[in-house]
């Protein structure tokens, strides 16, 4: 078999390629040849999917797929009436961060399979103002997607993969009441651990959006920067993965809960 990539024979093929690959929609090589039956399937699921993605700026996201390969997304921001009304603080949280992080998501999505790395996929952003006069677009391809960045198993719960487990624990801080307020903040961090076992990036795409940069979400991730988990292996080769880890710290009513720690898989 040869590829246009090299890197690409690195990569087994997904649960969905084989899928598609049994019932004719793309050949051997993972080209797309026939899509007409995956595309009426397509367009008869719930074609919307529509959310709030900032509360604070009234950001509401709507999500549609036109057929296989094609994705719309519509970003309404609520408290703007008129593209007039855009502000710079405005211009800069779309460029600095609703660009970057939808643009990440959207590859972190088509990593997952070989037939979307190797095919055109294109998802078309508008950014709009309540009224839907237009603020900004823009036009992401996979072929912007820097594939090298995503050679890595996601962490999920299947009858396939464990469930990472810390050999060293993050060592999380301890808060005093005072600098709680008597509320609970929730986090999720995406990790991304290396062959070693050693985290190598945090990130956490939520509080991106929300722009949040608190002094506790600052304390609480740097606890993790020298927790290391065991290797996962998988066909007896270690191999890099990404896990998503929810955390939760609370005080409540005079007796602090310095913090309650979910596992992987969300469970308390």
């Amino acid at each position: 078999m040869i590829w246009a990539d090299d890197s690409l024979t690195m990569l087994e093929p997904s649960e969905y390629d084989k899928y598609l690959i049994k019932e004719g929609v793309i050949d051997q090589n993972y080209k797309i040849i026939n899509m007409l039956k995956i595309n009426d399937r397509i367009l008869k699921r719930k074609p919307i999917d529509k959310g709030i993605i900032n509360k604070n700026k009234g950001v509401e996201v709507t999500y549609t797929r036109l057929d296989m390969t094609n994705f719309n997304q519509i970003i309404t921001f609520l408290n703007i009436n008129s593209n007039h009304d855009v502000s710079n603080s405005d211009i800069a949280y779309i460029d600095n961060r609703l660009k970057k992080t939808i643009g990440r998501g959207f590859c972190v999505f088509l990593s997952q399979d070989i037939h979307t790395r190797i095919n055109p996929y294109a998802l078309n952003v508008i950014f709009e103002a309540k009224d839907g006069s237009i603020i900004d677009k823009t036009n992401l391809t996979n072929a912007d997607c820097h594939w090298e960045d995503y050679y890595y198993v996601l962490a999920k719960k299947s009858k396939k993969m464990h469930e990472p487990r810390y050999r060293i624990r993050p060592n999380m801080p301890n808060f005093k009441e005072n600098e709680l307020h008597n509320k609970k903040y929730e986090y999720e961090f995406e990790l991304l651990v290396d062959e070693n076992g050693d985290i190598k990036r945090i990130d956490s795409p939520k509080l991106y959006l929300e722009e949040e940069s608190d002094e506790i979400y600052q304390r609480t991730k740097a606890a993790f920067l020298n927790a290391k988990f065991y290797p996962y292996i998988e066909n007896g080769q270690a191999k890099p993965f990404l896990v998503k880890q929810p955390v939760e710290i609370e005080g409540e009513g005079g007796s602090l809960i310095s913090k309650i720690f979910k596992n992987i898989f969300g469970k308390k």
